[in-house]
């Protein structure tokens, strides 16, 4: 994960300066089961929060935020295309 960390903190840095609150959060996934498929969906069977940079708050730390940031850009990068 170090190499995650050196690529975010400089962007983070840039964007908001030293006044970002700043977290990670890492999903861990359950080992599949035999009388699963072999293509299902893993279980998240726990997130593990770390702070990187400030005071975040836990309860606005979150995958929701970016994947709904990656979301609303392919729409526009579709719309735009059309």
């Amino acid at each position: 994960m170090k190499k995650t960390t050196t690529v975010y903190l400089p962007a983070v840095e840039a964007a908001f300066g030293g006044d970002a609150d700043h977290a990670r959060l890492h999903k861990v996934y359950g080992a599949p089961t035999p009388e699963k498929s072999r293509y299902a969906l893993a279980t998240c069977i726990g997130c593990d929060m770390k702070v990187v940079r400030g005071d975040p708050d836990p309860k606005h730390v979150s995958t929701s935020f970016v994947e709904r940031q990656n979301l609303t850009c392919a729409c526009r990068c579709a719309a735009s295309r059309a």
